[in-house]
């Protein structure tokens, strides 16, 4: 019997599974020589790439239309034999690039079609490149869901949204020169005065008579020098009156009409007189000479200059 330090015998069985002989040498199971467990016994990762029971790429033919990675270039589309002259054909005679032609030859467009198209993308890329066209813009246009045209007046009434004067009010340059105005207010009252006081949403109006009363800028629906009160007077039409709006009506700016901005720039690029007409009907007659953000400057038949607010304008025609 054995005692108690003794260790069991039969040890040399395991000692021959943990030390294998090779050819002569000795081969030690457990960590190998970079550090790593050996692979037996131990889970395998399945599916990645180049790992057993994972799939493997073994150079399979290119998807059709797509580049042929074994031999570098494009795949050409099939197509008949009639339609492939007719196709190189018109390369030759126009000049057009083949798939171009290609698309005519098979009748999924003309060829007046293809070359406008061809024009309007050397337009675009032009235009992009001298900065008139941002990317996104531009891609709308070869896209088809804006034309250039309107992609261009996109552009102009974005450049004239960031300009410094945008967001000039001219009532601000009569009350730092104290020039008397009049002033145009919802109710159809007409108020002559100097501005004492100039604040972003009223003014202090002290009025020929003496008084100086608060005028909220929202019930403004357009103002004009007081030299001009007598010429402004008569080129307005005021209508009938049967719509007159309560002070701080305007103030929602729900309640207002929102013309936007590129439809007085269209107006300005015209040139032209025409008709605008005030939330409470009066109708006047000129042609604008400045935009912003809150105002329109029109000039009218005999020289006088009329300030229009927007939120107090309905329409132009």
């Amino acid at each position: 019997m054995g005692t108690a330090d003794e260790k069991p015998m039969g040890g040399g069985a395991e000692r021959n599974g943990a030390l294998q002989r090779n050819n002569g040498q000795e081969k030690r199971e457990g960590p190998d020589r970079n550090g790593s467990p050996e692979k037996r016994g131990w889970p395998q990762k399945r599916g990645g790439p180049g790992r057993s029971g994972g799939p493997q790429r073994r150079g399979g033919p290119a998807q059709s239309g797509g580049p042929d990675k074994r031999g570098g270039g494009m795949k050409k589309p099939f197509l008949p034999p009639d339609v492939l002259k007719r196709a190189k054909e018109l390369v030759t005679k126009t000049g057009i690039p083949f798939k171009t032609a290609a698309e005519v030859a098979q009748g999924t467009k003309t060829l007046a079609n293809a070359i406008e198209e061809l024009r309007l993308r050397d337009a675009v890329l032009k235009l992009k490149e001298k900065g008139a066209l941002d990317g996104a813009t531009a891609g709308l246009v070869l896209t088809g869901s804006l034309s250039l045209q309107e992609a261009l007046f996109k552009i102009k009434t974005l450049k004239r949204k960031r300009e410094k004067d945008y967001q000039k009010c001219h009532m601000d340059e009569h009350a730092a020169a104290k020039v008397p105005i009049c002033v145009a207010m919802v109710g159809h009252r007409v108020l002559s005065g100097t501005i004492e006081r100039n604040e972003r949403f009223d003014i202090d109006l002290r009025l020929q008579e003496g008084e100086s009363v608060v005028v909220r800028k929202h019930d403004v629906k357009f103002y004009f020098p007081a030299a001009e009160r007598k010429a402004v007077l008569k080129s307005v039409d005021w209508g009938d009156k049967s719509v007159t709006l309560e002070a701080d009506h305007l103030k929602d700016p729900r309640k207002r009409v929102d013309i936007k901005a590129k439809v007085y720039l269209e107006a300005m690029d015209a040139g032209k007189t025409m008709e605008w007409k005030t939330v409470e009907g009066e109708k006047v007659r000129g042609r604008i000479t400045w935009m912003g953000r809150y105002e329109v400057v029109l000039a009218l038949a005999k020289g006088s200059t009329v300030v229009m607010m927007r939120h107090a304008v309905k329409g132009l025609e």
